[in-house]
């Protein structure tokens, strides 16, 4: 705590993966690569303090205090890597949230399980337009993915 205001950072952990740099969301056509990224510090790969002891990739922000009790809304972007075509179906990973304190004594606050979860639709849209002509939305042809 520094005056009015209480300093914390967020700490997210690397998944099921085990890696912060291939985070792999897992489903029925096997694993689909994402990332966690802070929506605000121009996409840094949000990590752990096990992955950078100096707490750069953390989420970090501050509360004033003195005014009750008070809800920080903090925002992140899950991106899922395009690839191959994958079979549809829900994609799984589960991460822990942890959540320090500017304490220098003792960091850690508290940590929360975070289910992240994809739905991967079993349709793809192709739309056929000439060299150089215009997009058209009536060129446009639906596909269906069978999972068999």
């Amino acid at each position: 705590m520094r005056g009015n205001r209480v300093f914390y950072g967020l700490g997210f952990s690397a998944g099921g993966s085990g890696n912060y740099t291939d985070r792999t969301l897992s489903g029925p056509g096997g694993e689909l690569s994402y990332q966690l990224l802070d929506s605000v510090a121009d996409g840094m790969v949000v990590q752990d303090l096990d992955g950078r002891p100096d707490g750069s990739q953390l989420i970090t922000g501050q509360i004033p205090i003195g005014f009750g009790l008070t809800t920080v809304s903090t925002t992140f972007d899950l991106i899922v890597y395009q690839g191959a075509l994958i079979l549809p179906g829900l994609y799984t990973d589960t991460i822990t949230l942890t959540l320090y304190s500017d304490s220098e004594t003792d960091p850690f606050a508290d940590s929360a399980v975070l289910p992240l979860s994809v739905q991967v639709l079993p349709h793809i849209s192709v739309v056929m337009v000439d060299p150089g002509g215009d997009l058209k939305a009536e060129a446009t042809c639906s596909f269906w993915i069978s999972g068999r």
